[in-house]
This record gives C-alpha cells, structure tokens and sequence, in this order.
C-alpha cells in the first residue's frame, strides 16, 4: 500500500495518469454535465475512488465517491471555489476514505 494518492485532471493529464488516479478534477458548465462526467470517469477509471468537478467558474463543485451520490459544495457568499480548493477536498475525502 502506498502512503500518497495520485491526482489526475481531465483535459491536463496524460491518459497512463487518469488510468492509475485515485482521484480525478474536472470542471464542468453546469450540474447536468457535471453528473454525466462523475459517472463516465468512475466508468471509464475503474481505480478511481473520488472525483471532484468543479463549475468552471467557481460557483459550485461536486464530489463524488464511488459508490455513492455526490455532495454539493458551495462557497461562501460572493466567492469562488479554485482549483487548489478542489483538489485539496477531494484530496481530504480520499485521505478519510483510506484511513478507515
């Protein structure tokens, strides 16, 4: 068992990379989009324990673990969600998840 978790993002990784990810960052234009790329990358990356998309603005992401439905997170009022945040979320639930 390995003590890191490797991180992929559509559209800036390689394929080999999004085969062996543990988690995969997205972004999507709105929650449609976002529930159709959640379940095509837990389909397509069978490895893939948490996938995190994000608006491509900001407003919203998604995090999603296999298995389950994903959660809605939202920042506060007047503010938007980066990339770092993203990943560094989808980082935390994959740490939670393994550490059980």
């Amino acid at each position: 068992m390995r003590d890191y978790e490797i991180v992929a993002v559509d559209g800036k990784s390689d394929r080999a990379a999004l085969q062996c990810a543990d988690i995969v960052v997205g972004e999507a234009p709105n929650p449609i989009v976002a529930a159709w790329w959640i379940a095509s990358v837990f389909a397509r990356y069978p490895g893939c324990l948490v996938v995190a998309v994000r608006h491509d603005h900001g407003h919203w992401c998604e995090l999603a673990t296999r298995g389950q439905e994903p959660d809605l997170v939202r920042p506060c009022f007047g503010e938007r969600l980066t990339e770092h945040e993203v990943e560094a979320m989808a980082r935390a639930r994959h740490e939670g998840l393994v550490a059980r």
